[in-house]
């Protein structure tokens, strides 16, 4: 039973006043249509108080986790039911890509995104999941020499945008080609893949505009730091003296 005059309390994410409804925007997606023909959007100035989260909210994508490893399965991060997996799976010493596992028990009928035949004897494949459950596992990609999983939330309905993935011989340089983008007004994630054939090969500074995420063996991921345009993204190493990579860009969309 709630007493009479009680007031809730605040609660982060919306901010309201008479006949003004808006959304933070550092915390979500800026609205700037109206929620009814008799709510204008919301002004810049003024006294604001905190109320309920209402209708039309929409917060934005994020990365909820990341995990990797050198062998050909990986842990998923903690997952929800409705958040996005990407898996990107690499296999060096082979142009054919590694074996997607059947979908049995906790292992989910991956959709691939990218599977391409390798180049310069390494290869590597793209697959998501969209989670039904809070146990998924990878299963066992046969071949795989390393895997990345990343769990995303707040994703599209139709979650993958452009998608590329092309492999070259340089042994300083592996480079994540460029993609048409679905989208180009910031809302999206646009993930960089790399693999190379180096098992131990040192990944230097992501380039300016990327934030490593993945920076372990012969595996890196960056994310782009501003979506809204697109291009090839070239990560450095040290040389190896071994030549082969392979490099994947991926748009998510919110």
């Amino acid at each position: 039973m709630t007493q009479p005059g009680y007031v809730a309390p605040a609660s982060p994410g919306w901010w309201v006043r008479t006949n003004r409804v808006g959304i933070a925007a550092s915390s979500y997606h800026l609205v700037t249509t109206a929620f009814s023909s008799d709510i204008p959007t919301g002004g810049s100035t003024g006294t604001y108080g905190w109320s309920g989260v209402g209708s039309g909210a929409s917060a934005q994508i994020a990365i909820a986790g990341v995990n990797s490893s050198t062998a050909n399965t990986v842990t998923i991060p903690t997952h929800a039911i409705g958040q996005i997996i990407l898996l990107w799976v690499y296999r060096s010493n082979s142009n054919t890509t590694a074996t997607k596992p059947s979908a049995s028990g906790t292992v989910p009928a991956w959709v691939d995104v990218v599977n391409n035949t390798g180049t310069n004897t390494n290869s590597a494949r793209i697959a998501y999941f969209v989670a039904t459950a809070t146990n998924h596992t990878s299963g066992s990609w046969t071949n795989a020499t390393g895997m990345i999983a990343v769990v995303m939330d707040h994703q599209n309905v139709s979650p993958i945008g452009g998608s590329a993935e092309a492999g070259g011989s340089n042994t300083t340089q592996s480079v994540a080609p460029s993609i048409t983008l679905s989208v180009s007004n910031g809302s999206s994630l646009i993930l960089h893949f790399f693999g190379s054939r180096n098992a131990t090969v040192d990944w230097l500074a992501a380039p300016t505009g990327y934030t490593h995420v993945v920076n372990s063996g012969p595996l890196c991921m960056n994310v782009k730091n501003v979506s809204t345009t697109d291009g090839s993204c070239t990560q450095t190493h040290q040389s190896s003296g071994i030549a082969g990579y392979s490099g994947a860009t991926v748009e998510v969309l919110d």
